[in-house]
């Protein structure tokens, strides 16, 4: 997506909340540098649950807060939709004190405004000189980089960092890999073997554990929160038969999943986010009817040299 369409879709997300949409889209008119990423409702863990902030700069690490009136019960029906996308919110979260972030004070406990336009402009402005400031100090000029500009660099640091996501095409995402296919249309591709191991790209869609997912496809994969266990489930017989000779075969050839969490983000299009390498564990098997391979995460990052031959 280019920035104009990013921006676009980022900052009318709260187009129903009035005076939300309208400190949100002034904060970021008046930072005045659109090389500085926005990204609204973002998922944090707060206590034992999520919470969402309003406004978020991960390049900077700093998010606003708007108090309004209902502002809890309001987004709660936000979290309410993505009830059938959960993973999007382990994916996404980070820790509250991980982030610094501060609050935008505009209505009483009545619900009536307690400041008038100027004090609420005046906040704004508070905000945006502490939002330069912050850009100033940051090691290095903040820069807008797509997908293909992201590839190139991962490429040239020969090393593929945990939690890198991509919205490119899955053709263009393999081609980190120095692969060309001709048709991307599965979610599992053969990059490298040699005498002693063998890597796959892995991009499954995924739910958590403990949520029943409506999955259309014929595999149900779910992972756990830390993010380091994926559980693959066929859904008939055939697919037993197919994962019993891939389970075997990757046994033998002591095979790793370079894999990429297939996913919406925050806009609902759909994003593929490297969690990790992952290699099977065990074999579960519960009777005739009931199937399972336990994949565990043994490491973060990948050295994107084993791939040269």
């Amino acid at each position: 997506m280019d920035k104009l369409n990013y921006l676009v879709k980022t900052l009318s997300r709260t187009n129903r909340k009035d005076y939300e949409n309208y400190i949100i889209n002034a904060i970021y008119s008046k930072v005045g540098n659109y090389n500085l990423i926005p990204v609204t409702q973002q998922y944090i863990k707060r206590g034992n649950g999520f919470a969402l902030i309003d406004l978020y700069f991960p390049q900077i690490n700093f998010a606003i807060e708007i108090d309004e009136k209902y502002h809890n019960s309001n987004h709660q029906k936000d979290l309410d939709l993505f009830r059938q996308d959960e993973v999007f919110k382990v994916l996404n979260n980070m820790s509250e004190p991980d982030i610094e972030h501060i609050k935008i004070d505009i209505e009483d406990d009545s619900g009536k405004l307690k400041t008038e336009l100027h004090n609420v402009n005046k906040q704004i402005d508070n905000l945006v000189t502490k939002i330069k400031n912050k850009i100033h100090l940051h090691s290095t000029p903040l820069k807008w980089e797509n997908d293909d500009c992201r590839i190139e660099k991962i490429k040239e640091s020969k090393c593929l960092l945990y939690g890198e996501a991509f919205s490119c095409s899955l053709a263009k995402l393999l081609e980190l890999f120095n692969k060309k296919y001709k048709r991307c249309q599965r979610c599992f591709y053969h990059l490298f073997e040699d005498e002693t191991k063998t890597f796959k790209f892995w991009s499954p869609i995924l739910a958590l554990e403990n949520i029943n997912p409506n999955f259309k496809n014929e595999w149900t994969n779910t992972i756990n929160e830390q993010l380091t266990l994926i559980v693959e489930n066929p859904k008939d017989e055939a697919k037993r038969i197919e994962q019993q000779k891939t389970y075997n075969k990757e046994v033998a050839k002591n095979t790793f999943r370079i894999t990429f969490a297939n996913y919406r983000n925050h806009l609902g299009l759909y994003q593929r986010k490297f969690i990790g390498v992952f290699k099977i564990k065990e074999m579960i098997n519960k009777g005739t009817d009931t199937q399972a391979v336990i994949f565990e995460l043994v490491q973060k990052n990948f050295d994107l040299t084993y791939l040269i031959k």
